[in-house]
C-alpha cells in the first residue's frame, strides 16, 4: 500500500518535471495578487491575499494534484530573508486530474494570521505554480 502510494507520487512528480521542462522559457501562467479589504496592515494583524493564476498559454493545462488546493501557492519574504508562510490549508491525497483551459483564471484566497509578522517593513510576495515562480517585490508594507 505504502509502496503503491510512493510510486504514484513519484510518477506525478516526474510528469510534473517533464511538463515544466518541455515548456522551456515560455511562461504558461500569469500571477496577480492583491490584499482583500485592507489598505493598511499592522504588526500582528491578520490579513487576506487574493491570488489569481491565469493560464496564458494557447493550450489547456492538465493539473494533477490535490483537489483542495489548486492554483499558485505563496509566501512572504522580508528584506532580511525571513520567510512567512500563509496559514496551513488542509490538503487531500486524492490526486485528481483537472483541466485548466487556456485563458482561464483560478482564484485562491490565502490567509495570514500574522502571529509571525512582528517586524514592520516591506515584504516581497513569492508566487509559484508548477515550476513557475514570480516575485512581486514590495507587495505589502507591515506598519
Amino acid at each position: 500500500m505504502l509502496l503503491k502510494r510512493g510510486l504514484k507520487l513519484l510518477s506525478i512528480f516526474l510528469i510534473s518535471i517533464f511538463i515544466v521542462s518541455c515548456e522551456g522559457d515560455e511562461k504558461m501562467f500569469k500571477f496577480e495578487a492583491s490584499l482583500i479589504n485592507d489598505t493598511n496592515v499592522y504588526v500582528n494583524q491578520p490579513f487576506l491575499v487574493l491570488v489569481k493564476t491565469t493560464n496564458i498559454s494557447s493550450s489547456d493545462f492538465n493539473y494533477q494534484g490535490s483537489s483542495t488546493v489548486i492554483g499558485a501557492t505563496i509566501y512572504l519574504k522580508s528584506k532580511d530573508g525571513l520567510i512567512i508562510n500563509p496559514d496551513d490549508v488542509p490538503t487531500t491525497n486524492d490526486f485528481k486530474q483537472i483541466t485548466i483551459p487556456a485563458g482561464s483564471v483560478i482564484e485562491r484566497v490565502w490567509s495570514f494570521n500574522n502571529q509571525a509578522i512582528n517586524e514592520p517593513g516591506w515584504y516581497d510576495l513569492l508566487v509559484t505554480f508548477y515550476g513557475q515562480t514570480e516575485i512581486i517585490e514590495d507587495f505589502i508594507y507591515i506598519e
